[in-house]
């Protein structure tokens, strides 16, 4: 791995010392141009990252629970991709990895294990790629998540109801992936708790409102190399994490079977330096990002129990990350496993 950039000088150069010469000529051109690539692919990893962590907390962070003993397995496919990011604050293109792609397949599962419990799991599959340049991509299985996700909160107010959600969830690398290979890397590699309240209003007509805050602690990762510059050199093959804050907000519809959501978040890091010019991008930068959202899910009569839903995204702000926009689909089946007596709207 390259691990810094010699250029050309012309005040130390060496007459008639050609192989110096045309040494010096390749480290410029070449050398410090793949440099520039990793630079200026930086910053997707943490956006790709944040899209397909709120695609799995679409479960963690809504107003919907299944009831005891029903179980909800979702597939969903997103594609994501960029071709501007934000160094810092500093919004460029990347003209040397042309457009930046990953897609994710993510199969997720809720189980009611009482009726106000439930146990939350994702386990999706990445695969990255850039139009131009000679960078490969990565593909692979990403992150195991576990959660659980419990009903702290159940409010009639009238004909409409109030509910508030305390969520916790861990994840951590379910393989050997290499997090140090921005942005065509699947994954940061740290291992995440996180906890997140929710409050859900709906109304008897179907509309709801739902508001959600998070927050992220991640521990640190193992590097392939025993220095990086962190705002001064780091001696060290260990990288610290920051922790991140999310939040975010969503107005929808839900009733007979159809839901349709719009939906605004946030995430900032807490810590982290910026990319500096023209040097190479840290996993632990500082990363913050809003977005825009919608989801579209519908659950036919004539197919009992199987639903679809299209979803996407688009980055509006961002520091040290890509503005990518996302597309999505998938399928969706609800079954009563145990407690078949139940009735549920679910």
């Amino acid at each position: 791995m390259l691990k810094c950039c010699i250029l050309f000088n012309p005040s130390t150069f060496q007459p008639f010392n050609f192989s110096g010469f045309f040494h010096s000529l390749f480290n410029y051109f070449v050398v410090e141009k793949q440099r520039n690539v990793r630079l200026l692919a930086a910053v997707l990893t943490i956006c790709t990252m944040h899209l397909a962590t709120a695609s799995f907390a679409q479960t963690a962070t809504d107003g919907f629970i299944m009831e005891k003993g029903r179980i909800c397995i979702a597939l969903p496919y997103q594609s994501s991709s960029w071709t501007e990011y934000w160094e810092g604050t500093l919004k460029r293109e990347n003209l040397n990895l042309g457009e930046v792609k990953t897609q994710a397949l993510m199969p997720m599962a809720a189980v009611g294990i009482l009726n106000n419990l439930n146990v939350l799991v994702g386990l999706p599959f990445f695969k990255t790629s850039a139009s131009a340049g000679s960078m490969s991509g990565h593909q692979g299985i990403q992150d195991l998540a576990l959660g659980l996700k419990y009903r702290a909160l159940n409010l009639g107010l009238g004909e409409s109801k109030l509910e508030g959600f305390v969520t916790g969830m861990f994840s951590t690398p379910a393989s050997n992936y290499y997090p140090d290979f921005l942005p065509l890397s699947i994954g940061l590699g740290s291992t995440n708790l996180s906890a997140r309240g929710t409050l859900h209003y709906q109304s008897k007509m179907g509309l709801y409102g739902t508001a959600q805050l998070g927050w992220t602690r991640r521990s640190n990762i193992k590097l392939e190399r025993n220095y990086y510059y962190e705002n001064g050199g780091v001696y060290s093959s260990e990288m610290i994490m920051p922790n991140v804050l999310d939040y975010n907000a969503n107005l929808g519809f839900y009733k007979n079977g159809l839901r349709l959501e719009l939906g605004y978040s946030v995430m900032n890091t807490l810590g982290g330096p910026d990319i500096r010019r023209n040097d190479m991008p840290l996993p632990c930068a500082n990363m913050d990002l809003s977005s825009a959202s919608f989801l579209a899910q519908y659950y036919p009569k004539a197919l009992k129990g199987i639903g679809f839903m299209a979803m996407g995204s688009k980055v509006l702000e961002g520091r040290n990350v890509g503005q990518s926009t996302m597309l999505g689909g998938g399928i969706l089946y609800q079954f009563q496993a145990w407690n078949k007596a139940a009735k549920t709207e679910n």
